[in-house]
């Protein structure tokens, strides 16, 4: 496989998982926002039964809005498996194409668990301070070097050029931002009836970019 059909697979692959998880945010959104809707529609009935005069209808009106809660909660915990797994499939698949390592993908899920649930616990429980921030960069560069080598001896070879795999790790997380930063910047503007067109194009240039650079430090360091 030549360069040039190796960062159009990664770049088609970028795309897929950029449009795959739009269309999920979408979609949570639409979900949650119709368990909200539901939930709503309860308050006035739970506000006009007396527990005391129709205790029966009351237990059952708790029941309807006890399962919906559930259903909305079992949702919520989902979300993150999902992200994760697609994460998983998209981006590792992405770099597997390029170093064809036996049993990859999985050596990509572990790699990727600690910083993953770290940052779900860091969003859940308000861990925003300074020391938190700095584990999640070492746990993320710590997955970002193990893509690129994911054996012990490769790992500790590669650390060993730390002056070369830093900048290279502050670059690709340089263009994952830049990228985030123009979708939700373009979907922001939607909210208001606005069309920047330009924004997208400008993620696709980034995405391409990150397709490119990511085949770049294969080669180079994988």
């Amino acid at each position: 496989m030549n360069f040039n059909n190796k960062v159009l697979k990664s770049f088609l692959l970028d795309l897929g998982f950029v449009i795959v998880i739009t269309v999920f945010a979408l979609f949570i959104k639409t979900k949650l926002q119709g368990y909200l809707d539901l939930l709503k529609q309860y308050g006035p009935s739970l506000a006009l039964i007396d527990p005391s005069v129709n205790a029966l209808e009351a237990q059952q009106v708790l029941q309807e809005v006890s399962g919906l809660a559930n259903k909305a909660v079992f949702f919520i915990i989902l979300i993150p498996v999902i992200l994760f797994l697609l994460y998983v499939i998209f981006h590792g698949f992405n770099f597997y194409l390029l170093k064809k390592k036996d049993n990859y993908l999985l050596k990509f899920g572990l790699i990727s668990l600690p910083g993953y649930v770290f940052l779900i616990l860091m969003i859940n429980y308000l861990f925003l301070g300074s020391l938190s921030w700095i584990i999640l960069i070492l746990l993320f560069f710590i997955a970002f070097v193990s893509y690129l080598q994911p054996t012990k001896k490769g790992f500790i070879l590669l650390l060993k050029k730390y002056y070369y795999v830093i900048p290279a790790f502050i670059g690709y997380l340089a263009i994952l931002f830049f990228i985030g930063f123009f979708i939700v910047l373009f979907y922001l503007q939607t909210l208001i009836n606005v069309y920047a067109y330009w924004l997208l194009v400008l993620a696709l240039i980034f995405i391409f970019g990150l397709s490119w650079y990511r085949n770049f430090l294969v080669e180079k360091f994988g």
